[in-house]
């Protein structure tokens, strides 16, 4: 999944080093999502979706939030905005974090990690006459994480085990916008990213450079019905490791695209874009996506979407992220994965209910797996492809002060195992999962109340010797927040059916599993029961 900033891949074409956690959501406004294979919008790196998070536009306030945790968490967020002029405004967040490391079950190893963290991005735009403007950032993040044994303990071997990243990241974006007539515009994209990251694998240093370089420009074209987009692009990915040989690369796409949206009524619409992308290592591949939105009734509407589209893999995968590259072959033939992608989505609205139904599919061919052959681990390509479908339900009532909203899905996901060749279950995806949050929020007084539930149903387990399947489990929790003059108290408790995996086993291996790990995946919460007590400045 590509995740954007502002539209920009400010994280990387790469993100398995990145936790959505350490981006502080203080000067967040809102978080568009696009579902499926959206490589014919985006791009290799957009197979599974794309996340863009929209930064708040910038107003004349400074905000200041300090927020302790019961389990030894503490943060400190600066946003200020300010308008210099009628053509240019800034924006500047800025944050500390500290959290300690923590064993909650008492079993000798770090539930929650110790990481000290500290972030500052800048932004400004400026808007001229005619439609032009410009926008610029750039930003840095450093980040010390810790976990493993705590101190006076040791892994089942008898030695105490270390695990942690240091992480510098820096990165810079502009978008600029260029009229070229009445009607029609160019605009122009550009980012850059260096991340460095020093691995600890128990007695194993694993340090490295991920950097990427992105440019695109795009004309947009309105004609009567019809917006038209073309478009060129550039990305070149690289990554550098000090300490192991074999998995230096430098990928280069250039992409050329466009995308025709046409309304044939006030209410029916098509789109329709292509991508053609000239990978330098896994070749040139073009990549379609058609969407029709249909009105059906008055007040309902159907989104029926189908796309296609592929990614070049790397060495860095959620197994990978656990055990390092020190005990993984090169890659050796791999070839990219494909998917093709279809949904189905009804959106309806009467009142203060608004409902939406979503039935998708999908089909990734050549999935790359990880496979322990000989105790040789190495990547390589499924003899089968990787199946999905299910259904999505979400649904709001809102009647102020009310606000309702209740979500479920169903997942079904196989793929063709590395090891036995065999088909089942992807794991850590739960076949059934909901949601419900009622929230009372009182504009008079400054009062909300709210309260949310989350249940996640059984799921396939791998890398654990305890189970084969999941327990099924439900998580609730609260919000309290009150405000008085310019400050914003809260308390938010989460998890109070304080649900934790290490209730049901243990978190530990008895012996070292794949690649060397120590401990089972995550299906279940480990901290269990928090607090968060904290306050919200705005002046």
């Amino acid at each position: 999944t590509q995740v954007l900033s502002d539209g920009l891949p400010l994280y990387g074409g790469q993100i398995g080093g990145l936790g959505l956690l350490q981006i502080p959501p203080l000067d967040l406004r809102q978080a568009e999502v696009i579902k499926g294979a959206a490589t014919a919008l985006y791009g290799p790196a957009a197979l599974g979706g794309v996340v863009n998070l929209v930064s708040r536009s910038p107003v004349d306030r400074q905000e200041i939030l300090l927020n302790q945790t019961s389990r030894a968490g503490t943060d400190g967020v600066l946003w200020v905005g300010k308008r210099l002029s009628d053509q240019w405004e800034y924006t500047l967040v800025g944050g500390v974090h500290h959290q300690d490391q923590v064993d909650v079950d008492g079993d000798g190893w770090a539930d929650l990690p110790r990481f000290e963290r500290v972030e500052l991005r800048p932004r400004v735009y400026w808007n001229g006459e005619q439609g032009r403007a410009l926008f610029a950032t750039i930003g840095a993040m450093a980040e010390n994480r810790t976990s493993g044994t705590v101190a006076g303990a040791v892994a089942p071997d008898g030695q105490p085990f270390g695990e942690g990243v240091n992480t510098s990241r820096l990165d810079g974006g502009l978008v600029a916008v260029l009229p070229v007539s009445d009607a029609d515009t160019v605009t122009v994209r550009g980012a850059v990213t260096s991340l460095w990251q020093r691995h600890r694998f128990g007695p194993t240093i694993e340090r490295d450079r991920h950097s990427t370089l992105f440019s695109e420009v795009t004309l947009t074209l309105p004609r009567r019905r019809a917006v038209w987009l073309v478009g060129a692009a550039f990305e070149r990915d690289g990554y550098h490791a000090a300490d192991v040989s074999g998995f230096d690369h430098t990928f280069t796409t250039p992409s050329l695209f466009a995308q025709i949206t046409l309304s044939v009524t006030q209410r029916m619409a098509i789109s329709a874009s292509g991508r053609c992308d000239a990978h330098s290592r896994y070749g040139t591949i073009c990549s379609p996506r058609l969407s029709i939105l249909l009105p059906v009734t008055t007040g309902l509407t159907a989104r029926l979407s189908g796309a296609t589209g592929f990614f070049g893999p790397t060495p860095f995968t959620e197994e990978t992220e656990v055990i390092g590259l020190s005990r993984l072959r090169p890659l050796m033939g791999v070839r990219r994965e494909q998917a093709q992608y279809a949904s189905l989505d009804v959106t309806g609205k009467r009142g203060p209910f608004e409902v939406n139904g979503t039935l998708f599919a999908s089909t990734i061919r050549n999935p790359v797996l990880l496979r322990d052959s000989s105790n040789v681990l190495e990547l390589v390509n499924a003899t089968g492809p990787t199946r999905t479908s299910g259904v999505e339900f979400y649904a709001v009532y809102l009647r102020e002060p009310l606000t309702i909203t209740a979500d479920y899905a169903y997942l079904h996901s196989t793929q063709v195992s590395s090891v036995t060749g065999t088909r089942g279950a992807v794991p850590l995806n739960p076949r059934h999962s909901a949601g419900l949050d009622v929230a009372w929020d009182n504009d008079e007084t400054g009062t909300r109340v709210g309260i949310e539930a989350f249940y996640t149903g059984r799921e396939a387990v791998d890398h654990d010797p305890y189970r084969t399947t999941s327990r099924p489990y439900t998580t609730i929790g609260v919000l309290v927040s009150q405000r008085i003059g310019p400050a914003l108290l809260y308390l938010n408790a989460e998890d109070l059916t304080d649900v934790r995996q290490t209730r049901y086993d243990r978190l530990l291996l008895p012996a070292p599993g794949e690649g060397g790990r120590w401990t089972t995946d995550e299906w279940a919460p480990l901290e269990g029961r928090q607090v968060n007590l904290g306050v919200r400045l705005g002046f």
